[in-house]
């Protein structure tokens, strides 16, 4: 939920305008799987990242990255996701040019100055 908005409402708000990211790894949360499912009948664009060829999300993604958890630690590991998605949203971002940058760094001062950090 943003802003005390419900998932179901954002996403009735999608068009093929947007893009979703969803990230769902096992036991594959059904909410997830369940928006991507609605994002994907609604023309947005879905990514998905996943660690998993069986993921039941994968039918409904217009591009999909499966990215290894393993490692030897007893734990997966998520490093490898959260370098692929700062990488996304530093190409989105650089993408979407000066006015996204200022937007966020209005953001950040805000949260700074709210100490919501």
């Amino acid at each position: 939920p943003r802003r005390g908005v419900s998932t179901g409402a954002i996403l009735r708000d999608l068009s093929a305008k947007d893009v979703l990211m969803v990230i769902t790894k096992p036991p594959f949360a059904q909410g997830s799987i369940r928006a991507a499912e609605i994002a994907a009948r609604q023309g947005v664009f879905v990514v998905l990242i996943t660690d998993n060829p069986a993921c039941p999300a994968l039918g409904h993604a217009s591009a999909s990255f499966i990215v290894p958890t393993e490692s030897p630690q007893f734990f997966s590991s998520y490093a490898a996701t959260l370098v692929l998605v700062e990488t996304v949203i530093g190409m989105l971002v650089t993408r979407a040019g000066r006015n996204a940058r200022r937007r966020i760094a209005e953001a950040e001062r805000n949260n700074r100055f709210l100490q919501d950090i």
